[in-house]
């Protein structure tokens, strides 16, 4: 499911903030909650040459696009992190949004870090950030 113009302005509408803005989040939320397998949320960082903010609907849910999020989470190449199901490993690659893991039986697996963080998969062994 894609959720598009997820701006502030847009998501909530500009001439809703003032008086339907939780009819506008109710909305929101419903769209999110109907997402059975998968919820994409789209937004621009510009419209019509000027920049605008991501929905505050989209924070108030603490939904961060991977790159953000891997920013925001300070893992670097080398660290070890703990996975749900493959266990403990060592990261050996990191993208803008991706990493690639070396696990402890050899296995080197590269994941989608918005994947991990929003399904609660990892967690980082030294920093606790995921």
């Amino acid at each position: 499911m894609f959720i598009i113009n997820c701006s502030e302005g847009l998501i909530p509408h500009a001439n809703s903030i003032q008086n339907n803005l939780e009819e506008e989040r109710r909305l929101f939320y419903v769209g999110v909650t109907r997402a059975i397998d998968n919820l994409t949320l789209c937004y621009s960082s510009t419209i019509r040459k000027k920049a605008v903010d991501v929905s505050r609907f989209i924070e108030e849910c603490d939904l961060l696009n991977s790159g953000e999020l891997m920013k925001n989470c300070g893992l670097e190449v080398g660290d070890y992190v703990v996975h749900k199901v493959f266990g403990s490993g060592k990261i050996i690659d990191k993208g803008d949004n991706c990493l690639k893991v070396l696990f402890s039986d050899n296995r080197e697996i590269g994941f989608d870090f918005s994947v991990l963080y929003n399904g609660q998969l990892m967690k980082d062994a030294a920093r606790k950030c995921l």
